[in-house]
């Protein structure tokens, strides 16, 4: 396909959810090779959709943190939550909060709602998919 389908934006989040998991439980450095791939398809997802680009910068966050890269990461799970946040996308904003506070890295200057009210705001419990880990 040339052009990827709108329908599939939110393929790359669930993707990183997945390899996510995985990569917690086990800590296969083959995980990386698949993050890598969910990464290159989140980035061509938001050179042609807007709504795309929190998904890329959840993907490249969680790539940056497989590979030791904390402040890399940072950056881009705060820069996902700050776009799902002007688009109006309340799940992937929580969700890119729910990363930053999994892994002890939300900021003290975070400003703003928290991913719980977030998703009581969307009448929802967290997803299990997050993280399997975190009960």
């Amino acid at each position: 396909m040339s052009r990827p389908q709108v329908y599939m934006v939110q393929n790359v989040s669930y993707l990183c959810d997945a390899v996510w998991n995985l990569w917690w439980r086990t800590g296969d450095k083959s995980l990386l090779a698949h993050s890598a791939v969910v990464a290159k398809s989140g980035a061509r997802m938001a050179r042609h959709y807007r709504a795309g680009t929190p998904s890329a910068e959840l993907a490249s966050g969680d790539a940056a943190w497989y590979r030791g890269k904390r402040e890399v990461a940072i950056q881009h799970w705060r820069a996902s939550a700050e776009a799902a946040a002007t688009r109006g996308m309340l799940y992937n904003q929580a969700q890119a909060l729910f990363r930053l506070n999994q892994t002890g890295c939300m900021p003290a200057d975070q400003s703003g709602p928290d991913w719980q009210t977030l998703l009581a705001q969307l009448g929802i419990k967290r997803p299990q998919i997050w993280s399997i880990a975190a009960g």
